[in-house]
């Protein structure tokens, strides 16, 4: 249902059903959220301008409290209809319009139109925090896309980034699989086919794997050795003699918990990478109760020869 005000598709239980007054014959179909803006300026039907008794502007009021207490929080001001800008990691925006009142979750499910991210793997960032406070016009929110959080206790403590790929139609080449390790914004080290092993054996590379159709690297992460200055793993592909990722067909990669192989944690879509010589796949995140695992999919220069263009990539994120 749509409300005549604020122009935003609602729920039948965000509006006032029962008539406004003994002289109404119909049903205002405005939210609850608005008529009680209306009603601060005037106690009649926004209608008919039939007049509204104290009982039941006491009644709107009251289910008013009871909608903004018990949803998420109001992330837009009462009054603030516009567009705000809604930036992902892979350098992708949207504009997505808002309506005032609305909630976060209400946002997300205009996010998730938009960017068909659902709505639970969503992670809003505004000024550096996750949204939970009041925006306006014109305003830039990062969305994080998180493929799934590693939760302190949950009796994951070593995961595996496996990855596959085929080769080019040209012949046999390397698909690298890389983990560039920060320290916030800082650069600490790298682990690749080259370097196996860092921060005393918590990040190890297999190195390379081959066969004659395809060949395989695995990253394994040891989250209990993780150093605690560590905050950030950046995963990365990139192409060692082809120019472009998209000349080896078919890549994969799959996370899971080392004692679990056929138990995968989330899968992750290598798609869209295009004419781009590497693409920063996914982030683990170190947060107050465990890690999350974000998507980027930043496409990027560079590879395991030069990992600068790669850095300023992320530095730029």
């Amino acid at each position: 249902m749509r409300c005549t005000s604020c122009k935003c598709d609602k729920l039948s239980s965000d509006f006032f059903c029962d008539q406004l007054s003994d002289e109404c014959d119909h049903f205002d179909p405005q939210c609850i959220n608005c008529l009680v803006v209306h009603l601060a300026h005037a106690a009649a039907c926004p209608r008919c301008s039939a007049a509204i008794s104290d009982d039941t502007i006491s009644r709107i009021r009251n289910l008013h409290v009871k909608r903004i207490v018990v949803p998420p929080e109001t992330i837009f001001a009462p009054s603030e209809t516009g567009i705000v800008t809604v930036n992902l990691l892979d350098g992708q925006s949207y504009a997505i319009p808002f309506c005032r009142t609305e909630t976060i979750a209400e946002f997300k499910t205009r996010i998730f139109k938009k960017t068909s991210v659902q709505p639970k793997k969503q992670k809003l960032i505004f000024k550096g925090d996750e949204l939970v406070c009041h925006v306006g016009d014109g305003a830039n929110i990062q969305l994080i896309i998180l493929l799934i959080a590693i939760k302190e206790g949950e009796g994951i403590h070593n995961v595996v980034f496996d990855l596959y790929w085929g080769y080019p139609s040209t012949g046999q080449d390397y698909l690298d699989g890389s983990c560039l390790a920060y320290a916030n914004t800082n650069f600490t080290e790298h682990v690749d086919y080259a370097t196996i092993s860092i921060l005393n054996g918590a990040l190890v590379h297999s190195g390379d794997i081959i066969t004659n159709t395809q060949g395989h690297h695995i990253i394994k992460v040891d989250l209990d050795k993780m150093p605690k200055v560590i905050t950030k793993l950046f995963f990365i592909l990139s192409a060692w003699n082809s120019p472009y990722i998209s000349h080896f067909p078919n890549p994969s990669v799959r996370l899971y918990e080392n004692s679990r192989p056929n138990v995968e944690l989330c899968q992750y879509q290598i798609t869209s990478v295009g004419n781009s010589q590497a693409v920063v796949m996914c982030c683990l995140v170190r947060v107050d109760d465990g890690w999350d695992v974000q998507a980027i999919g930043r496409r990027s220069s560079g590879n395991a020869k030069n990992y600068e263009p790669l850095k300023s990539t992320i530095q730029s994120m």
